[in-house]
């Protein structure tokens, strides 16, 4: 289990926006989690609004903001009921985001609503984890590591048709000379490419680029994480 390089993910937004005509100055990131992109992309002059379902991660990403003396708005919704009505130049779900919306019409909701608040040269991008990673990679698979300060176990059952995964993660870190056992559930769908596309297509979108993540080639049968960029 790798950490995100946070870094890096804002740099690939970055030079997304570079390689675009339209000037992007506004962004909106749905499910911010507890601010890290929206944070470096603040500073490096974008003006953000993060929107996340936790209120406990808008906490934390308020006070990193306010401790780099940043004035980021954080709002508290279920993205999947989206009610925000000012117009943005860019809107984001990084790191999974979509595949957490696992009602396929739901997630059709939201991508009209994004086409519906992004201005006319705006940008909608978004990665998902793959079919092919969802399925396959991490299947009904099970994975464990032990390190000195942290060990866990990862647990996946994966349903071929209804396209659910279900990720038992549980974790162990060190106090002192004992262990805390840390437990999570995760739920996510996965969505085909060409299904995303339609989707899409269907909210409003007529320029969709599709990407392996964190380049700008075309994604493979085994590319793990895809990104779309997405343009009315």
């Amino acid at each position: 289990m790798e950490r995100t390089d946070y870094d890096l993910w804002t740099d690939y937004v970055t030079a997304i926006f570079e390689r675009r005509r339209a000037n992007t100055e506004t962004i909106l990131e749905l499910a911010c989690g507890t601010g890290n992109i929206a944070i470096r992309l603040s500073e490096r002059g974008y003006s953000c609004t993060g929107l996340d379902i936790s209120e406990s991660m808008l906490t934390l990403a308020g006070e990193k903001a306010s401790a780099k003396g940043l004035s980021i708005p954080f709002i508290l919704q279920d993205m999947g009921s989206l009610d925000y009505n000012r117009k943005t130049d860019a809107v984001l779900c990084l790191c999974d985001g979509i595949n957490y919306i696992t009602d396929k019409s739901e997630a059709g909701e939201l991508f009209g609503k994004v086409s519906s608040i992004i201005s006319p040269d705006g940008v909608f991008i978004f990665d998902i984890s793959s079919e092919y990673k969802l399925s396959t990679v991490l299947g009904n698979n099970i994975f464990a590591e032990n390190k000195p300060e942290v060990s866990y176990i990862w647990e996946n059952f994966y349903d071929n048709r209804k396209k659910l995964i279900e990720m038992f993660l549980t974790f162990f870190g060190k106090e002192g000379e004992l262990y805390s056992k840390h437990e999570e559930v995760h739920l996510q769908r996965a969505y085909g490419t060409a299904e995303l596309d339609k989707m899409l297509r269907q909210a409003g979108f007529g320029k969709i680029k599709i990407y392996e993540t964190l380049t700008f080639k075309e994604p493979v049968k085994e590319s793990e994480r895809i990104t779309f960029v997405c343009e009315l």
